[in-house]
């Protein structure tokens, strides 16, 4: 017999399916991480925003001013007619007030808990980042 020196059907098939599996294994890998750097950009706002409430309601307590107290007051429902005035909505325009640098999203916040909610983003699980604190 003599020798084949050429590439066999068999030996192509199986490098193509090779270079299929480890391109789907780095798109998996890839997408994983724009999804867990997303996040970390969601998380990272929303707890730079607590510290920026529990700060603005200790500017509050030591001149008991509510004007301190930014945004529009409403309750735990987003009802900004309700007699509870606990959470306030937190539009862009408030987030820039309160020294935030290009906020992409609106809250709720409770500024006597530090309690943020995230009314308009979701993270990649689909759930609502939603911090709570105790001060």
């Amino acid at each position: 017999m003599e020798k084949n020196k050429g590439v066999t059907l068999v030996i192509l098939v199986i490098t193509i399916i090779v270079i299929l599996i480890i391109a789907g294994v780095s798109i998996g890998i890839g997408s994983f991480s724009i999804n867990l750097y997303q996040d970390s950009i969601l998380d990272s706002e929303a707890k730079e925003l607590q510290t920026v409430i529990i700060n603005q309601y200790q500017r509050y307590l030591s001149v008991n001013d509510e004007s301190i107290l930014i945004g529009t007051p409403c309750d735990s429902t987003g009802d900004t007619n309700a007699s509870v005035k606990e959470y306030y909505l937190l539009k862009n325009e408030d987030l820039i007030n309160l020294g935030m640098k290009n906020p992409k999203d609106e809250y709720i916040v409770n500024y006597k808990t530090g309690e943020i909610i995230n009314k308009t983003s979701v993270n990649s699980k689909g759930e609502q980042i939603h911090l709570t604190t105790k001060i």
